[in-house]
């Protein structure tokens, strides 16, 4: 393969995780609005139960600080790398409603005690079970040593706590029940998804 087709190569998967790109931007351009822009747009419990329903969704798209979005720009590539082709971009888009959705009511239900919630890890997690399902139904190859991962990352959180040092990376507490209704909302939707609507032609 020569340097111009390498180059169409390279080229063509970056447009082809254009979710991802469009994930980042926004939460990039969010974050220059720095502190006012994080506590209005925020997952806050007492902002909900003022009717700001808007928080469930943007909650996920404002950060601690440039270190906590730059953590997860980079898991949102990685993920995209992994995972994209394993479902349609209409798939995409359905993942990413409901598992948004899914953290903001296991937040509500789940967690009375959360007063507030930010960035794209729950979101991320959702992302990542519903590719696993996805490539599953292609090449378990690929998509049971990632299921693998996944499954130990969730136990080790829901019995151990956070990861050694991501609190201290991210600049606040990691909320790892967010990673828990993400993968389980990703799941279930990649499920129904490849089930009834087909999986993706890799």
């Amino acid at each position: 393969m020569g340097l111009r087709q390498r180059r169409q190569v390279l080229v063509s998967a970056l447009r082809g995780i254009w979710p991802a790109w469009a994930v980042i931007a926004v939460s990039t351009v969010l974050e220059l609005g720095g502190e006012p822009v994080r506590a209005a747009l925020r997952y806050e419990r007492s902002g909900l139960l003022s009717g700001e329903l808007w928080r469930v969704l943007t909650g996920h798209f404002v950060h601690l600080g440039p270190m906590h979005l730059m953590l997860n720009a980079v898991g949102t590539l990685l993920v995209a790398i992994l995972m994209i082709r394993a479902l349609s971009p209409g798939q995409w888009c359905i993942v990413t409603a409901a598992v948004i959705g899914s953290i903001g009511l296991g937040f509500w239900l789940l967690n009375p005690s959360l007063e507030w919630y930010v960035g794209l890890s729950g979101l991320l997690h959702g992302w990542f079970a519903a590719g696993i399902v996805g490539l599953l139904r292609h090449d378990g190859s690929e998509g049971w040593p990632l299921a693998f991962l996944l499954a130990g990352k969730l136990a080790i959180e829901q019995w151990y706590g956070a990861i050694p040092g991501s609190s201290e990376f991210a600049g606040g507490p990691v909320v790892i029940d967010a990673h828990l209704y993400g993968a389980a909302a990703g799941l279930l939707t990649g499920i129904l998804l490849t089930r009834f609507a087909g999986p993706r032609r890799l």
